[in-house]
């Protein structure tokens, strides 16, 4: 997370409790948690090799060939990893995490805890068939002021491309359970999250972290792509952030395991209600 001057972070009233959504249906193969631990484990530290491992872990996961490319970014050495699941009808998902951490402390927490997660949501995903073409981003640069992601939608919009339906940004996850920004993110995508946790049982909480600092699904909503802010920070956990207390050990693997499972049932959510939206009749 690129960090702004400030003191705390403002937590939200409780979501209003919304009618139940329900979880049946949803096609999604989760990733072993042995995986999943091994993933988090990683955590290179150098920024270099921290692409690699990403790019290596999404070769791991079935991305691979066409699927798996290198972004350059104008001006910095480092590119985006890009790995893309085709889907079978129109419109685009683009899910991201950046992978660059500052030089202070081990980057676990900010962010390889979210970029670690990027080829375990593919995994699951690409074991069916999908209607959406979900984007999976490793962004480089986040640190020195969104660059990676910045370019990102710079390069997507020059080629002239119809607009993702949706970014979905992980961002230092894992000190706490699941937190959503909900003054920075879309109010229906909000709702949707909001729903299916409810109906799969598993922790979310509406925290703004706006005034600690901003992450990448700031370019994608100054280009009116609705985004959604995934995070875990709090009060009392800001303070692991670029400092030397970013370490493995304050990171809990359940509240990681839960994030993953609430953004894997999330996204094949997104792809069953485009599916449904594609198959009604037109007039």
């Amino acid at each position: 997370m690129s960090l702004k001057l400030a003191r705390r972070v403002l937590p939200l009233l409780c979501l209003a409790v919304l009618p139940r959504l329900s979880a049946q249906g949803l096609r999604i193969e989760f990733t072993a948690n042995d995986r999943l631990r091994q993933r988090l484990a990683a955590n290179p530290e150098k920024n270099k090799a921290r692409m690699e491992t990403l790019e290596a872990l999404f070769a791991e996961s079935g991305c691979k060939d066409r699927q798996l490319q290198r972004q350059s970014v104008r001006g910095h050495a480092l590119p985006n990893v890009i790995c893309t699941l085709p889907g079978t009808g129109e419109g685009t998902v683009v899910v991201g995490a950046h992978f660059d951490h500052v030089e202070i402390g081990s980057g676990a927490v900010d962010n390889w805890s979210g970029a670690s997660l990027l080829p375990s949501l593919y995994e699951g995903l690409a074991k069916s068939p999908r209607t959406l073409t979900f984007v999976f981003a490793g962004f480089t640069e986040e640190e020195s002021g969104l660059n990676g992601s910045r370019y990102f939608v710079q390069q997507w919009k020059r080629e002239k491309r119809p607009l993702p339906l949706a970014m979905i940004n992980i961002d230092t996850i894992g000190l706490t359970p699941t937190k959503v920004g909900v003054s920075t993110s879309d109010k229906r995508l909000v709702d949707i999250l909001w729903r299916l946790s409810q109906a799969m049982k598993l922790p979310l909480m509406g925290m703004n972290a706006e005034r600690v600092g901003t992450s990448d699904h700031e370019e994608f909503a100054n280009a009116k792509i609705p985004s959604l802010d995934v995070h875990s920070i709090t009060t009392e956990t800001m303070r692991y952030l670029h400092s030397h207390q970013d370490q493995p050990e304050n990171l809990s693997f359940d509240n990681y395991r839960d994030t993953y499972k609430l953004m894997a049932g999330f996204l094949s959510l997104l792809d069953s209600m485009q599916a449904r939206a594609n198959a009604k009749p037109t007039r």
